[in-house]
């Protein structure tokens, strides 16, 4: 026995999965109390999970108490109360079972006791949430099924039966699962007043009402204008265009419901120009193209497409190419 007097002062596991059926129990099940013609119970497969404090461990505390806090603790009400099992390895909940038959009237609920009392981690709560089989077949949902970590009780079970036939349950089957979910434990803080949204105070179905992307057609046909960095190259055509356009054809256009009736060109100012110039010092992928391009042109190789260099500037599709710099960006975007 000295290997069982050393092994005490360690913690381990003992994992127990029973054979196939009918097959030849192991170690630890021949004996006869063991066996299921003397009426032990034997499941696919469980865990049992041994801690033995060590004597540096008990005599400091630290151990005992960091396995229990972070655990989840099972504890029987009633003999016919079972153990919280996992369907798989990644199950998100543990199954929890009904401790006697019972009968769920159609489109009636009843309340089912399972017998057991939960003690949760810190900064967690146990959500009951419906087992997939039973809300396909059977119309099964869970009602409630909120358990606080502070609750001690008997964990109970709200089943609505939402079919128009009666749903039989058996003795010892799976009626629900129970997810452990981490939660924000902050206090609640009175204000004057509160931050402002876009939403606002727009309640049920505000979102529904909001504009969405829509097409909206007018008796006034349609005049498109494509841009260019050169206003004497703005491209003007009307529905016809729209259709036909090469251009329009390739590339995906956004259209809303906002109708622009008026557009007014300005000039730069010089010395935006020079600010693009030294903006575009500052950015290495913008210096990086900028020395690309002059070596081609040295070169007398072809550009890359939609790319070109004029008065040391770089332009992209015939629009001015911007160094990625946000004071510059909103500046221009602002007008």
């Amino acid at each position: 026995m000295r290997w069982a007097q050393e092994l005490a002062n360690f913690n381990f596991k003992i994992v127990y999965r029973p054979g196939t059926r009918g097959g030849k129990p192991d170690a630890l099940s021949r004996r006869p109390e063991y066996r299921p013609e003397e009426g032990a119970e034997h499941t696919q497969h469980f865990q049992v999970t041994l801690l033995q404090p060590s004597k540096r461990q008990e005599k400091y505390g630290y151990e005992k108490k960091r396995a229990e806090v972070g655990t989840l603790r099972i504890r029987r009400l009633h003999s016919k109360g079972k153990m919280p099992t996992k369907g798989s390895r990644m199950a998100a909940g543990h199954d929890i079972y009904a401790i006697e038959a019972i009968r769920i009237p159609a489109r009636r609920q009843v309340l089912v006791e399972t017998g057991i009392a939960v003690r949760l981690p810190p900064n967690t709560y146990a959500r009951l949430a419906p087992r997939s089989r039973l809300a396909c077949k059977k119309g099964i949902a869970i009602g409630g099924g909120v358990i606080d970590a502070d609750y001690t009780g008997e964990v109970k079970v709200i089943m609505i039966n939402h079919s128009n036939d009666d749903c039989h349950i058996m003795e010892g089957e799976r009626i629900a699962q129970m997810i452990m979910e981490k939660i924000d434990m902050s206090d609640a803080m009175e204000v004057d007043k509160l931050d402002e949204t876009i939403r606002g105070e727009e309640g049920f179905g505000s979102t529904y009402l909001s504009p969405k992307r829509l097409v909206q057609t007018a008796d006034t046909p349609p005049m498109v204008c494509i841009l260019q960095a050169n206003h004497i190259e703005n491209e003007f055509f009307g529905q016809e265009g729209i259709n036909n356009h090469p251009r329009l054809l390739l590339e995906q256009v956004m259209v809303s419901s906002m109708t622009i009736s008026k557009i007014i060109l300005t000039n730069y100012e010089p010395s935006l120009i020079a600010r693009v110039v030294r903006a575009g010092s500052e950015d290495q992928e913008w210096c990086e193209r900028k020395v690309e391009l002059n070596q081609r042109i040295s070169l007398g190789q072809e550009l890359p497409k939609n790319w070109e260099l004029k008065d040391g500037m770089l332009y992209f599709k015939n629009r001015l190419y911007i160094p990625n710099n946000d004071v510059l960006k909103t500046e221009i975007a602002k007008g």
